[in-house]
């Protein structure tokens, strides 16, 4: 839960001494500055000498800070969640030293889940921003849950050698997805609408691709494009008449005009 506390912070012993010593240095370089313009004031120091104190006490202050941004001031602090979630990656153990700028863990919200995606390099210029993706669990195929793909990233990851791709989707109830699972995506790069037909229906010749339909008990040619090819079938677009049969055995011997004489199969 948001507020929820995560883990305790103690600063290293090397880090409290070197700021004790900063802190130190800077109440040190302060007297000696006073101490040195009181002298001044007599006419017993120069200016040049209250110009070395007023620089060494800078030079102290920079260094308390830079302690004190390396949290040596801190001795103790508790990190405390952002936000309702999960922990989904823990960096480190009880009793480790972290050095600066380290992660400690990596958390998750539950509101909105985060999936990344690998894109082969070729595959990858089909996808765009807002394409339609089917997510799945690898080991459940069957619960698959609409999104869109919300970015792509131009440069090719250098442990997976794949092209990564980010899908956002709200966390509802009854979802498959939770953080930390596998999955398999399926995205949809394009739609068209297409005649399926058995692969050997569709012939080729000079004038290209065409078909046979029987009109009248004749054989009547008709011109077709290949759109798509799966498995056995062959998707086709052209001038065809869902209503008249499809030659799929024996056109290679018809010619247009020709009498037909169907068969069962």
């Amino acid at each position: 839960k948001r507020g929820a506390a995560l883990a305790t912070l103690a600063s290293d012993p090397t880090a409290r001494m070197n700021y004790t010593q900063a802190a130190n240095a800077r109440d040190f370089a302060q007297g000696e500055l006073a101490r040195v313009q009181e002298l001044y004031a007599l006419q017993l120091a120069t200016q040049s000498q209250v110009d070395g104190a007023r620089r060494a006490l800078h030079d102290a202050e920079a260094n308390l800070a830079a302690q004190r941004g390396l949290g040596g001031d801190l001795g103790s602090a508790t990190v405390l969640a952002p936000f309702d979630g999960v922990v989904v990656a823990l960096a480190v153990a009880e009793g480790d030293r972290v050095q600066p700028g380290a992660s400690l863990m990596q958390l998750g919200k539950l509101d909105v889940l985060r999936v990344q995606l690998g894109l082969e390099p070729d595959d990858s210029r089909l996808v765009r921003p807002g394409m339609a993706v089917m997510l799945a669990p690898v080991d459940d195929p069957g619960q698959a849950v609409p999104a869109s793909i919300a970015q792509i990233q131009g440069l090719i990851d250098p442990k997976t050698r794949l092209v990564s791709a980010l899908v956002t989707l709200p966390a509802r109830a009854g979802n498959p997805l939770v953080p930390g699972m596998r999955v398999r995506a399926s995205v949809q790069i394009g739609k068209r609408e297409a005649w399926a037909m058995p692969r050997n229906a569709v012939l080729s010749d000079e004038q290209g691709d065409y078909v046979f339909q029987v009109a009248d008990g004749r054989a009547r040619r008709v011109p077709v494009r290949r759109e798509l090819e799966s498995g056995e079938l062959v998707g086709v677009s052209g001038a065809l008449d869902a209503q008249l049969p499809l030659v799929v055995l024996g056109n290679y011997e018809l010619q247009d005009g020709m009498r037909v004489r169907e068969g069962a199969q």
